[in-house]
């Protein structure tokens, strides 16, 4: 009777692709894009002193760095997903695509909703706004582009370009 680690998602062969891909490599980048976006936002639009300038630039950088983690934590567990859909014949719908493109929409809705209601109620100035939602959009970006770009690859080694 001993304690099983697969039932509860602790698949060696996962961990082993998350530590050793060469994903990684892209966290420092996404992290300095998301630091130098926010910081010259702020520079240009001023508004804010040097230290929260600072400060919101590298909790910019820390979110997105995490949210390319998150990424690369999807993207390797993509293998699972593709044997359902060899499993399911691999068909892809017209339904299917439907409903990710309205969950797409409503993602995009539900991340700039919370900023644009702060400024409409007056406790955040039109620039915090804009810099909140950008944010958001990167940090969605970093979560999405590991996958992206590991499904791109799977498909050329496969041919299926």
């Amino acid at each position: 009777m001993g304690f099983d680690m697969h039932r509860l998602g602790f698949d060696p062969s996962v961990w082993r692709a998350f530590f050793h891909t060469r994903l990684w490599r892209g966290v420092l980048p996404a992290m300095a894009l998301a630091f130098t976006v926010i910081f010259l936002f702020y520079c240009v639009v001023g508004g804010a002193s040097e230290s929260a300038v600072m400060r919101r630039a590298l909790v910019a950088a820390g979110v997105c760095g995490f949210g390319y983690v998150v990424g690369i934590w999807c993207a390797v567990q993509l293998d699972r997903e593709e044997e359902e859909e060899e499993a399911n014949g691999g068909r892809e719908t017209i339904s299917a695509r439907l409903k990710l493109a309205g969950c797409a929409l409503a993602a995009l809705v539900l991340l700039a909703y919370p900023s644009i209601q702060r400024f409409l109620a007056g406790g955040r100035s039109l620039a915090e706004c804009v810099a909140e939602v950008i944010v958001r959009l990167m940090v969605v970006a970093c979560v999405v582009f590991p996958v992206w770009r590991t499904v791109k690859r799977r498909q050329e080694e496969n041919g299926t370009v």
